[in-house]
């Protein structure tokens, strides 16, 4: 495991160097971030309500209007998006957060989870043919829809 420890808000975090190192903290309830693009990175963390993985994007990071379209996501696919949250904090840095149950976790859910929250800010890969999502230099807007089921 090819990771980096940092102290983030007065605890241990892993800063994990690829998906395949975060899926494996995230196995271990190991609180990691990872970044998965200049100015965006997934953290793992255990919050006040349990462990969650959290989609930040830096203000640096943000199109314009990403706010009112990830919401209108949202609400136009309710179902989909059910236990998604979205804020911004203090630094104006966008997050949408869901929780994680460990007691169904695989690998598969949490890859459905990661497509799931790049999704809703309308991220995508572009490579079709990787069943890890990868992080790339060009990100482009979605064009469909995701669902978790």
């Amino acid at each position: 495991m090819n990771t980096a420890w940092y102290l983030f808000m007065s605890e241990m975090i892993t800063h994990s160097a690829d998906q395949q190192d975060f899926l494996a903290c995230v196995g271990k309830e190991r609180a990691s971030i990872w970044r998965w693009a200049p100015g965006i990175e997934f953290v793992y963390r255990k919050e006040s309500i349990g462990w969650g993985v959290a989609l930040n994007i830096q203000r640096k990071a943000q199109r314009p209007h990403l706010f009112s379209d990830t919401l209108k996501r949202r609400f136009e696919d309710v179902e989909s998006y059910d236990g998604y949250y979205l804020c911004l904090d203090s630094q104006q840095t966008f997050v949408v957060w869901h929780a994680v149950s460990n007691e169904c976790l695989s690998v598969a859910l949490m890859q459905g989870l990661i497509n799931g929250l790049l999704e809703l800010v309308g991220l995508t890969h572009l490579s079709s043919t990787s069943s890890l999502v990868e992080p790339f230099a060009v990100i482009r807007p979605l064009r469909t829809r995701h669902s978790l089921a």
